[in-house]
């Protein structure tokens, strides 16, 4: 899918949530990308990327306005996401990505 799109579920006018476009670029040797962050309680398991045709991959998930950090585990190792809207440090010594959702204005940017 080329172009993006911004969904919102509605409750008596007001927003439940975002539909958030993750995307990871294509990297040799990656095989497996999986998103893990703090609304899925950093299960890097239960998020995986699909790959697109270009070798990139890329995840839709609805989200509810908030900030959350983020960080994108593969066969190679962790990832932050390097068009994040900022970082943060983690307990481990790196840092997470950060992404903020608003509201349904929010465009979230990706790799083509």
């Amino acid at each position: 899918m080329k172009g993006w799109a911004i969904l919102m579920a509605k409750e008596k006018n007001k927003l439940v949530s975002s539909k958030v476009k993750f995307n990871f670029p294509k990297m040799d040797g990656i095989t497996e990308v999986n998103l893990a962050c703090t609304f899925n309680n950093w299960n890097e398991n239960i998020n995986p990327l699909k790959q697109n045709k270009n070798g990139s991959w890329s995840l839709v998930l609805g989200l509810n306005p908030g900030k959350y950090e983020y960080k994108y585990k593969t066969n190679l190792g962790w990832f932050t996401d390097p068009k994040a809207e900022g970082y943060i440090n983690n307990s481990f010594g790196d840092q997470n990505s950060l992404i903020e959702v608003k509201d349904s204005s929010r465009a979230y940017p990706y790799y083509v």
